[in-house]
């Protein structure tokens, strides 16, 4: 008996120890040792900027509106959808929109929809951006398995390093500036500056001469998973941004205010506001009994998903008042796979998701020839 005791007390002895040295290792790790790459170049070092952005539409009397919310890898979803689109109208995303806004993952997708490549003068059509997700996913999300051990996944540290992204923004977008988008376009983030929301504007002299590597690289920050960034240049503040997360996932509606605001002769708007949602809630036991671990999880799906809803449901509010505007929005929502992470870049993964996308697209076929309709339907 006395002999358990003390191999129960050497045991007890040794997980202590365990833990101990994983705390001091952890504290060092993401105190000291681990580097992040938080600086990057916004702007050209010529102050010689280019024209911004104009605000102009195909129809002078009618503007459409694409909003893009964030979800990571789950932007495949959404990919899917707009491939559809492409695919059933013949033609492409940027023909289509006058207007693009994109929160985090959405910002992406914007920037390949509708920025033209150099060499070819056209953007990525929907299909080649789902394959340059799939092929860039890897090198985006790659973690050391001692990086995640060590910041708690995402617990103590940032639970990815920025290296993967900043060298794929880089390899994809080249020296391209933000006014070089096809489009009006515009980018929510949060930013310490104003401890809140701040938008970044294409059409605005400063902000259009942006970086396009560097700005998706900020605006997709997300908290807990990436490090914020900094912008260096002759415009920059020394302030970090992020991810909009909780102020903004949703820009639907402000994308709108926007299009109203610059575009005062339309009298109608067509809003596609497109996005996936998780169809569960915290449970009534984590409600009730739940402590910071049972909690830890829904915490981070909600800074992560942030507001995903509101914003856009209030384009559906305001479609119902009486108004000499015509409004017609649509609020696109393929379903999050249960159990399916938005950072897991492995083909099975990827494959879940997009099959979550084509199945949004078989089971909604009679709004989606709608929205095409009224997208490509010639206005007098």
């Amino acid at each position: 008996m006395r002999r358990l005791i003390q191999i129960s007390g050497i045991a007890t002895l040794c997980l202590f120890a365990v833990i101990a040295l994983y705390g001091l290792s952890a504290f060092l790790y993401n105190r000291h040792l681990v580097e992040y790459e938080i600086e990057v170049a916004g702007w050209p070092e010529t102050e010689a900027f280019s024209e911004p952005t104009v605000w102009q539409t195909d129809h002078p009397k009618r503007a459409r509106i694409l909003a893009l919310e964030g979800g990571a890898l789950f932007g495949l979803a959404e990919l899917e959808v707009l491939k559809a689109l492409e695919e059933r109208s013949g033609k492409r995303i940027y023909e289509m929109f006058d207007f693009v806004a994109g929160a985090s993952t959405g910002a992406v997708i914007s920037t390949l929809l509708f920025y033209p490549d150099p060499k070819t003068g056209e953007p990525m059509t929907a299909a080649e951006a789902i394959d340059a997700y799939s092929r860039f996913g890897a090198d985006v999300l790659e973690t050391p398995l001692y990086h995640k051990i060590l910041t708690g996944s995402g617990l103590f540290g940032p639970l990815i390093r920025n290296k993967g992204r900043i060298e794929v923004a880089n390899e994809l977008l080249g020296d391209g500036q933000f006014n070089d988008l096809l489009r009006p376009a515009m980018f929510p983030a949060f930013s310490q500056q104003s401890n809140g929301l701040t938008v970044f504007r294409n059409w605005d002299e400063v902000e259009g001469n942006m970086y396009l590597r560097a700005l998706v690289t900020g605006v997709t920050s997300a908290p807990i998973y990436f490090p914020a960034i900094v912008f260096s240049g002759a415009h920059a503040d020394g302030h970090f941004i992020s991810d909009p997360a909780m102020i903004l996932n949703a820009p639907g509606e402000v994308a709108y205010l926007h299009a109203r605001t610059h575009l005062p002769e339309a009298e109608e708007f067509v809003v596609v506001s497109l996005g996936t949602v998780r169809n569960d809630s915290i449970s009534g036991e984590i409600a009730e009994q739940g402590g910071l671990i049972q909690w830890f999880k829904p915490m981070l799906r909600m800074v992560f998903r942030g507001e995903a809803s509101v914003s856009a449901h209030a384009l559906e509010r305001h479609s119902g008042f009486e108004s000499t505007i015509d409004l017609q929005a649509f609020l696109l929502k393929p379903e999050e796979p249960a159990d399916v992470n938005e950072f897991d870049p492995s083909p099975a993964n990827i494959a879940i998701i997009r099959k979550t996308g084509q199945q949004f697209v078989a089971d909604n076929q009679a709004v989606l020839n709608k929205i095409i309709g009224l997208l490509t339907a010639p206005t007098g």
